[in-house]
């Protein structure tokens, strides 16, 4: 049984091949598609869990089971790219505690 990962916050610069090559470092990577409208995947209540906008990118990564999409969304989730913090979550359930800045901030 597939699981999906679901991947927020993304730049309006990333493609599939970059997101495929970084959650291939956590976990066997199914297929990775994104998704340009994040409302057409997910209702507002999941999209509000991710921190982001109904109109924005999202990510969708299928992993073989339910551990492995633990691993690529926790290995996900605060990873930097292209100056924007990813926000992931794990399947159906998946996503508790609290959620990094929408933006990499400077010190």
């Amino acid at each position: 049984m597939s699981v999906k990962v679901y991947v927020g916050n993304l730049s309006v610069s990333v493609v599939h091949s970059h997101l495929e090559e970084l959650s291939a470092q956590a976990g066997t990577v199914e297929s990775v598609e994104i998704v340009d409208e994040a409302k057409t995947i997910l209702p507002s209540v999941r999209l509000k869990e991710l921190g982001i906008e109904p109109g924005e990118k999202l990510g969708v990564i299928q992993v073989a089971s339910e551990d492995e999409a633990r691993a690529v969304a926790e290995f996900l989730d605060g990873q930097e790219l292209f100056d924007r913090i990813l926000v992931a979550m794990a399947g159906p359930h998946g996503g508790s505690g609290p959620r990094p800045p929408k933006f990499k901030t400077s010190l």
